[in-house]
C-alpha cells in the first residue's frame, strides 16, 4: 500500500519554494518541507523545542540570544537522509537570505534587517549559538520559529547546487517531507522522510492541488480525489451531508478586517503620495466611526460563519491578552458577553451612523471604492462578506464601488500607497503588538497607515524591554487605534478543514497559517 494525502485548496498568494521568498501566512504548505529553529506547539502559540533548538534564553535587556542547538539532525533528499547535516552556519545563512543581503527576493528585508543588524552579530561554539541583536527585541524568538518565515537552508547545499537556483530547482530542507515537484496553479507534491527525526509522517506522499474554483474543490472531495480542502462556512453542511467531518482549530486562526488607508503627502523616501487628499471622507474620525456602526456583526456571523466565528473587537489585538480592556468591547457579542469574554466594539445602529454622517459634513453620503479579495486562504467568504458590507454601508447613504477580484491588484496600489480614502478588506494572523505593527507605521515598506502616533509609538516602544511598561504602552496604542476608529474590526474565524473519514482518522488544523497547509506527519490514514 503506498497511500497518498491529498490537500486542495486555493493556490498561496506567492507560489514559491523557499521560505524566505514569502511572508508569513504563504509560507504554509513550505512548513512539510522545512523546520525552523523554533518550534511550536500544533494546538496553542507556544513556542517549544521541537525543532532544531534544543533550549534558548535572551537576556535582560532583550538584545542578546542564546540558543543550545540540536546535533546530528539531516536534511532530506528523496525520502530520505542525505549527507548534508545541520550545522550552525546555517542559522547566519538563512538570516543572510532573509535580511536580502544574499538574495534579492526576499519578501522580509525590511523586517530582518533593522533587528539583525550585521552577520558578525551572530557566533557560535559547538553547538552554542549566540546572536547580539543592536536593538531591544523580546519577541524575536517569533521571528526564528514556525510561526515566521525562518526555514532553514543548508549553506553546504545552496554552494553544491550552484547558489539560489540549484536550491529553487530541488529544494531540501529538515521537515518531515522531501520535495518532489511543484507547478504554479497546479500543485505541489512532496514524499515522506523515513525515519524523521521528529515524526516519520503515515502517508507516503503528500500533495496540493491548488484549484480556484470552490466547486471543483467540492468535487475532488466527493470524488475521493482529495481527502482534506478548504472550503467556505456555507458548504458545511452540503459536505457533512455526504459523510464529511469538519476539524477545527483549537483557537481562533486569524481575523477578518477592514483597512482604512491614512497617508501623509509624502512617503518616508520624499515621493508624493498618489491620489493624496486631505478632505477624503475616511480620513475623518466620524466616517469612520459610522462605518462601523452600521455593519451588522451579528448577522455576517450567522450567515457566513455558522455563528461559529468571534468578535474581533480591535484590530491588531487579541481579546485573550492580558493587558485586554473590556471597555474596547462593550457590546453583547454572540454568547451575551461583553468584553474580553466576547463583546463586539460596536453595536448595529445606522440611525446614530446616518447622523454622524451629516455631523461630518455628508449628509448625502459619499463615494467610497471597496475592493475584497478573492485568493486570500483560509476565508473564501471574504468577497460574500463584503457584498453585505457594501449594502449595510448603501443603506445609510454611501454610494459603494465594490471590486472583487485576485489580492495582486490590490496590493499593487497597497504597496503604491495609492490608497486614500479607499478601504479594502483583508485577513491576518496576530502577532505581538509591535510585530503586528510592522505594516502600520511610517517606515513600513508598503505601509497602511502613517498615523504620526503610531509611528512615535513603536519607536518608543522597540526601545523597552521591561514588560509591565510595554503592556501599558500597548493598551495605549489600543485606546489610540479604538477611539480613533482607525479600520474596521470584524470577526476572530477559527480554521477549518473539511476531511473524509473514511480516508483519514482525523486532521488537526492549527490555528496560525491559514486551512491544511502543516503538520502533515500526524495526519493518520485509515488502512483499508
Amino acid at each position: 500500500m503506498n497511500p497518498r494525502l491529498i490537500v486542495s485548496m486555493a493556490p498561496p498568494y506567492h507560489q514559491v519554494r523557499l521560505p524566505y521568498m514569502t511572508f508569513q501566512s504563504s509560507s504554509g504548505p513550505l512548513h512539510n518541507l522545512y523546520d525552523y529553529l523554533v518550534g511550536m506547539n500544533r494546538k496553542t502559540p507556544e513556542l517549544e523545542n521541537s525543532h532544531v533548538a534544543e533550549s534558548w534564553s535572551v537576556s535582560p535587556d532583550t538584545k542578546t540570544w542564546t540558543f543550545e542547538l540540536k546535533e546530528g539532525i539531516p536534511y532530506y533528499i528523496n525520502g530520505r537522509a542525505s549527507e548534508y547535516f545541520f550545522t550552525p552556519e546555517d542559522v547566519r545563512w538563512t538570516w543572510l537570505l532573509q535580511a536580502g543581503l544574499e538574495s534579492d527576493r526576499s519578501n522580509n528585508s525590511g523586517t530582518w534587517r533593522p533587528r539583525a543588524g550585521t552577520v558578525n552579530n551572530i557566533t557560535y561554539e559547538g553547538n552554542t549559538l549566540t546572536w547580539n541583536l543592536p536593538i531591544i527585541q523580546p519577541d524575536f524568538n517569533i521571528y526564528l520559529s514556525e510561526n515566521w518565515t525562518f526555514g532553514l537552508i543548508s549553506k553546504e547545499y545552496w554552494d553544491a547546487v550552484g547558489g539560489e537556483e540549484g536550491y529553487i530547482d530541488h529544494p531540501i530542507g529538515m521537515g518531515a517531507f522531501s520535495f518532489v515537484d511543484y507547478v504554479d496553479d497546479e500543485h505541489f507534491l512532496l514524499e515522506k522522510n523515513v525515519g524523521h527525526y521528529r515524526k516519520e509522517p503515515e502517508f507516503n506522499e503528500l500533495q496540493f492541488l491548488w484549484n480556484k474554483e470552490l466547486a471543483t474543490i467540492m468535487a475532488l472531495l466527493l470524488t475521493d480525489e482529495a481527502h482534506i480542502v478548504m472550503l467556505p462556512s456555507d458548504l458545511f453542511d452540503e459536505a457533512q451531508y455526504r459523510g464529511m467531518k469538519i476539524a477545527k482549530s483549537t483557537l481562533p486562526s486569524f481575523y477578518m478586517w477592514g483597512a482604512i488607508p491614512w497617508y501623509l503627502p509624502e512617503s518616508r523616501r520624499g515621493e508624493p503620495t498618489p491620489n493624496y487628499d486631505e478632505t477624503a471622507p475616511t480620513r475623518n474620525p466620524m466616517v469612520r466611526h459610522a462605518l462601523n456602526l452600521a455593519i451588522d456583526r451579528n448577522h455576517i456571523n450567522d450567515s457566513f460563519f455558522n455563528g461559529d466565528a468571534a468578535p474581533l473587537a480591535v484590530t491588531h489585538f487579541a481579546e485573550w491578552w492580558d493587558f485586554f480592556k473590556d471597555e474596547w468591547a462593550p457590546v453583547p457579542g454572540p454568547t451575551g458577553e461583553t468584553g474580553a469574554a466576547g463583546g463586539w466594539p460596536y453595536p448595529y445602529d445606522p440611525d446614530r451612523a446616518r447622523q454622524l454622517l451629516t455631523e461630518a459634513g455628508y449628509p448625502n453620503g459619499f463615494n467610497l471604492d471597496f475592493f475584497a479579495p478573492t485568493n486570500l486562504g483560509g476565508l473564501p467568504e471574504i468577497p460574500d462578506v463584503a457584498e453585505a458590507i457594501t449594502a449595510m454601508w448603501e443603506d445609510i447613504g454611501i454610494n459603494v464601488n465594490l471590486t472583487i477580484s485576485a489580492y495582486a491588484p490590490i496590493q499593487s496600489q497597497v504597496t503604491d500607497r495609492a490608497m486614500t480614502g479607499k478601504i479594502f478588506m483583508i485577513r491576518w494572523s496576530l502577532n505581538p503588538p509591535s510585530v503586528g505593527m510592522r505594516w502600520i507605521w511610517r517606515k513600513a515598506t508598503r505601509p497602511y497607515y502613517e498615523y504620526p502616533f503610531i509611528t512615535e509609538w513603536k519607536e518608543n516602544y522597540d526601545t523597552i524591554a521591561d514588560s509591565r511598561t510595554r503592556k501599558s504602552l500597548a493598551q495605549d496604542l489600543g485606546d489610540f487605534w479604538r477611539n480613533e476608529h482607525l479600520s474596521i474590526p470584524l470577526l476572530w474565524v477559527f480554521g477549518k478543514a473539511v476531511f473524509n473519514p473514511e480516508v483519514l482518522v482525523g486532521y488537526e488544523v492549527n490555528h496560525v497559517h491559514f486551512g491544511p497547509v502543516r503538520y502533515h506527519e500526524y495526519t493518520k490514514p485509515v488502512y483499508r
